[in-house]
Parts: structure tokens; sequence; C-alpha cells
């Protein structure tokens, strides 16, 4: 009887990770979606967290700049590994005054620097000012 439960459980893991995964984006952009997929991220095996960021990582600039997407990426710069978080950093670049100055883009921009080495900060701010100075020239 064990047995059968905990397949049961299993299964309705599965299918409730299927049912978010089917709607993440527009999870991330809604209140209680993006807890929700904050939460899943938490308690997601390193398979499941490249599943769900390889479907952030296209949209990942819009959600820095929304109200409840923007938790979503900080979650991921917060617990993601490092190749994801450069990933990121590579999304943000050339964004990083308009990140800065925006409502929600300067949380991202904040979290970033909270979760990086100096080394990471200097080179992403100075690439993100050079490209933006050669741009404005």
């Amino acid at each position: 009887m064990l047995k059968v439960i905990i397949i049961l459980e299993f299964r309705e893991k599965i299918n409730y990770f299927l049912a978010v995964m089917a709607h993440l984006i527009e999870n991330c952009r809604d209140q209680n979606g993006s807890r929700l997929i904050q939460q899943q991220f938490e308690k997601s095996n390193e398979q499941e967290k490249e599943h769900i960021f390889s479907q952030i990582i296209p949209h990942a600039y819009s959600l820095m700049t929304d109200v409840f997407g923007n938790y979503v990426i900080q979650k991921v710069l917060e617990l993601g590994p490092v190749d994801q978080k450069l990933r990121l950093f590579e999304a943000m670049q050339g964004h990083i005054q308009e990140l800065a100055k925006h409502t929600y883009g300067c949380r991202v921009v904040q979290r970033t620097l909270e979760v990086t080495r100096f080394y990471e900060e200097v080179n992403l701010f100075s690439i993100g000012i050079e490209k933006q100075w050669t741009s404005t020239r």
C-alpha cells in the first residue's frame, strides 16, 4: 500500500510540474504564478532548474522589467548555477542604465550586485557602460 501512495505522490508531483511548465512565462507575470515559479525553482534539481531557465531566458529582459517577473529573475540569480547567472548577465548587457532607472529592473540590478563577486560586477558594468557610451556618441 505504501508503494502505491509513493507512486501516486510522485505522479502528482510530475503532473503539477508539467502544468506549471506549460504556462511558465504567463505564470511569471502573475502574482501567484510568480510565487509558484519561485518556489518550484527553489525545490527543483539542477535538470529541472535548467528546464525552467531555458523557457525564461528568451523573455529575460521583459521579465526583468515586469512587476512580478523580476522576482523570478532575482530567484534565478540567487539560486541558479553560474552558467545561468552568466546568461542573465549577457541578457542585461547594453541595458544596465535603463534597468537601473526602471522601477522593477533596478531590483534585478541590485540583486545582481548582491550575488556576484567583485570582479564579475566590474566586468558586467564596464561592458554595459562601454556599450552604452559608444552607442551614444
